[in-house]
């Protein structure tokens, strides 16, 4: 016989909310089976979770299906594998994790953990004998994973209560609280795991999952028994069913020393069976604390399930009671993300919205967002000394990392990216992150580090410069470069054709107008008159360690991307046929393609006319060089008013390190190597190689006359 006001409530309830101190309660239909009795909640990675289980379709089977959904409103629903009893259910470390109670023809099954990475898609995991019915999820001191399920050792075939786990795949067995001690509840939080007993109601502590001790409960003897256990908002929650059908409500920050705060449900009949604590968070902060359950009238059978909750005095409690029938119970009163979930056996769920007091989870699971990975850490390939690092973006709150070497924690990886400055041989292999916060940790994809054989240090021709006099006719100055580097490789340059503002150095005699132009063969790419109209010309100078352009100078600038690999020769001119000492620079503002080597044809004289090229040895290691200065060379090609003796000054800093006047022949072929045009025998153009490490240097050409010169710098094999 069923109790009519109950039933009529139940009707009810399916269409119409109730509300009670701003907690509105709404059924929701989520496409579990009709029949199953909703068991646990989680919540990670922006999602929801239910699991329910029932009979299967033939004796002694049984069925378990999840449910998922983004809001509480909208749910899909699919069917477990492997037929198990689910009845808890936990978010952590990137995955969901439940325990396959095995019963009936199905108690042998060792297959007693299933996860799935969405909620969707689960594997059965193996873990040994022993029934597991409940499941805990926290991150350890080291940051590592810790999965730990709890159940019955003396189930056929008998085993032992407890798996743990670090990747909840690979699991180990231990027993505690005795031979036939059942594990009726679990939670975890801050690195502590806490397993309640049916025998002598005893908690269990521990750090690893392994070892655990007794934890000793205020005001309580063996027959009081643990009806819940929760972690929320940075504490443990503990209800004891003390007398009356009244629960003790104790809180913990540790799991260790634990506080007595209040009684649960102390206006319920002594029939009371609390079945479920949730917490929104920390109950010692004023937290809203709910229990769930029912009251059973064991004349007409008929139960009442209910839900107690308070907000801040523990002692003062609003109940809510609906839905109904024979022996109905809520099972669990779970919190996440600012909705409450309360399910029941009679294949109801309901939600209610509610200001967060914390993070917190129902049933022994956090709640906090576990974090999520939107870039994973990308593969690389590095050659011996070479340096790499790898870096991996993702999102939640109070997140920490620890970078992994073949699954090893790497000493003081602790931060989004990790870098190393020298690549050895060693350092193949495997990298990947475990990304941890209160609410779990995920484990970001692998990286794979291919090391190479060493190759030699490398080092090339950074910036160029050239100060010379420029004018128009023979007089132009002109510098040729050549970009080298892949087929493919383009280069961001920036080019200066610069007079007025040398005048701020102490240079006399400067071009008044400079007209800056870069040709390919004889294609005009860009040109430039006055550098203000060229778009991101101070940022990039001021980014390449430049000297600042006079603000409304008339110097030339050209602020150039995406130069394809080829020669190029850069002309600068002065307006209107005006002559006078100008400085042209060539930087380099991207690692991609680079210079591989720089000419300069223009007039060279002496005292503030000197012939001035000045470049870069960037990179590592040494580069070697081939300059020429070339006056008489000139001729055979048309070119007239040629400096007759030009000499050679290689200079770092203001120490002179190589110079020469007149060419060797034993140099001749190392000219051929690199593509320059041969000298005439015996003339008195000047040659010198050298090897030079990084740095800054300056070549200065002088002849104690005047004349039209060409400076070629060449990097060599």
């Amino acid at each position: 016989m069923k109790h009519p006001r109950l039933l009529l409530l139940g009707g009810l309830l399916a269409s119409v909310s109730l509300s009670a101190q701003s907690l509105v309660w709404t059924q929701r239909t989520t496409g579990v089976a009709a029949g199953l009795q909703y068991t646990a909640a989680a919540y990670g990675n922006g999602k929801y979770a239910v699991v329910a289980y029932g009979n299967g379709a033939t004796s002694g089977t049984f069925q378990s299906q999840v449910a998922t959904s983004a809001d509480g409103v909208a749910w899909s629903v699919v069917n477990l594998p492997t037929a198990p009893v689910v009845r808890g259910l936990v978010y952590g470390g990137g995955l969901w994790v439940a325990p396959a109670e095995r019963n009936g023809s199905d108690s042998g099954n060792p297959q007693n953990i299933l996860t799935s990475p969405d909620g969707t898609t689960w594997t059965a995991r193996t873990t040994g004998a022993g029934t597991l019915w409940k499941v805990a999820h926290t991150v350890t001191a080291s940051g590592a994973n810790l999965y730990v399920a709890g159940g019955l050792a003396s189930n056929s075939p008998a085993g032992s209560n407890l798996a743990h786990s670090a990747d909840a795949i690979t699991w180990t067995r231990t027993n505690i609280g005795g031979a036939d001690a059942r594990i009726n509840h679990l939670a975890a939080g801050a690195g502590v795991v806490l397993a309640a007993t049916q025998t002598g109601g005893q908690v269990h502590r521990s750090t690893d999952g392994a070892t655990w001790s007794v934890v000793p409960i205020p005001q309580t003897i063996s027959i009081n028994f643990v009806q819940g256990i929760v972690y929320a908002g940075g504490e443990f929650i503990l209800a004891v069913q003390a007398d009356g059908g009244a629960a003790r409500l104790y809180t913990s920050p540790d799991g260790s020393t634990w506080t007595a705060r209040g009684r649960a449900s102390p206006a319920t009949p002594a029939t009371v069976s609390l079945s479920g604590l949730g917490a929104s968070g920390a109950a010692s902060a004023g937290a809203r604390v709910m229990v769930a359950g029912n009251s059973t009238n064991f004349t007409t059978f008929a139960s009442t399930p209910y839900v107690h909750h308070t907000v801040g005095d523990l002692n003062t409690w609003t109940t809510q009671q609906f839905s109904g029938g024979d022996f109905a119970n809520h099972n669990f009163a779970f919190f996440a993300n600012g909705l409450w979930l309360v399910g029941n056996n009679k294949t109801q769920l309901f939600t209610a919205s509610d200001t967060p007091g914390g993070s917190s989870g129902g049933g022994g699971g956090s709640a906090t967002p576990t974090p999520t990975v939107s870039a994973q850490p990308a593969s690389q390939s590095v050659g011996l000394g070479g340096s790499v690092t790898f870096s991996v973006t993702a999102t939640g709150t109070g997140l920490s990392y620890q970078w992994l070497f073949n699954n090893n924690a790497i000493a003081g990886a602790t931060s989004a990216s990790y870098s190393i400055a020298a690549v050895t041989a060693a350092n193949a292999g495997a990298y990947a992150v475990r990304i941890a916060n209160t609410g779990g940790s995920v484990t970001s994809n692998a990286a794979a580090l291919t090391v190479s054989a060493a190759a030699a240090p490398v080092a090339f021709l950074g910036n160029l410069s050239v100060r010379a006099r420029a004018g128009s006719g023979s007089e132009t100055l002109i510098v040729g470069v050549t970009i080298g580097g892949a087929p493919a490789g383009t280069k961001s340059v920036l080019i200066r054709g610069v007079g007025p503002t040398l005048a701020a150095f102490g240079v006399t005699g400067t071009l008044a107008d400079p007209v800056l132009t870069v040709l390919q063969g004889t294609t005009t790419v860009a040109t430039n008159d006055d550098w203000g109209t060229e778009t991101g010309v101070a940022a990039t100078s001021a980014a390449v360690g430049a000297f600042a352009l006079g603000a409304g100078s008339r110097d030339a600038a050209i602020n150039g991307s995406g130069i394809p690999v080829g020669g190029y020769t850069v002309q600068v001119t002065g307006k209107a046929g005006a002559t006078g000492n100008a400085l042209v620079e060539l930087y380099d503002t991207a690692a991609s393609a680079r210079f591989t080597n720089l000419s300069a044809r223009t007039f060279g004289g002496t005292g503030a006319d000197t012939l001035i090229v000045g470049f870069n040895v960037s990179g590592t290691g040494s580069r070697r060089l081939l300059v020429r200065a070339v006056g008489p060379g000139l001729v055979p090609f048309g070119v007239t008013g040629t400096m007759a003796d030009p000499k050679l000054e290689l200079y770092s800093g203001q120490t002179k390190i190589g110079e020469n006047d007149n060419w060797e022949a034993a140099t001749a072929a190392t000219q051929q190597s690199v593509g320059a045009f041969a000298l005439p025998a015996n003339s008195r153009d000047a040659v010198l190689v050298s090897t030079l490490q990084p740095g800054s240097y300056t070549v200065q050409v002088t002849g104690g006359t005047t004349g039209v010169t060409l400076v070629e710098v060449y990097e060599l094999p």
